[in-house]
């Protein structure tokens, strides 16, 4: 008899089981695969930003070679390049050089120039500005 019972009530759990499954089942996989595609987009995204961003630094490289080899021309080429397309810090690095470039050339009204830009863009932090005033300064005396 106890084993009618055992039996009677392992059926049960296995139907409750099976109707969980058809009810929820939908569901949870649903959820799993929009995990998985979510994981996914973030790796793909990471790689994405992490290829752009070595991009923008080999180009940035490739400007202060330009540079330290006396090739201004090719250099300020590649800083302008960069203040135009960068997004991840180095268009802010390119303009900073670009006005220093400027200085050092003896072309102050240039670089004043850049350095005021550089201090009124109110996208950027505000350490930034300051700095960037502040070298304007020195370059204004």
């Amino acid at each position: 008899m106890i084993d009618v019972f055992s039996e009677v009530d392992e059926e049960l759990r296995h139907d409750k089981l099976k109707q969980l499954g058809k009810k929820y089942g939908p569901l949870v996989i649903g959820g799993i695969v929009l995990f998985i595609g979510a994981m996914g987009g973030r790796v793909y995204w990471d790689e994405y930003v992490t290829t752009q961003r070595i991009a923008e630094s080999e180009q940035y490289q490739q400007a202060m070679t330009a540079l330290a080899a006396g090739d201004r021309d090719a250099a300020m080429t590649g800083f302008e390049a960069l203040i135009g397309e960068a997004k991840y810090g180095y268009g802010l690095l390119a303009r900073l050089q670009a006005a220093s470039s400027y200085a050092a050339q003896g072309r102050a009204e240039e670089a004043l120039a850049a350095y005021d830009a550089i201090a009124a863009d109110g996208d950027l932090e505000d350490r930034f500005r300051d700095f960037a005033s502040l070298i304007r300064a020195q370059v204004d005396e």
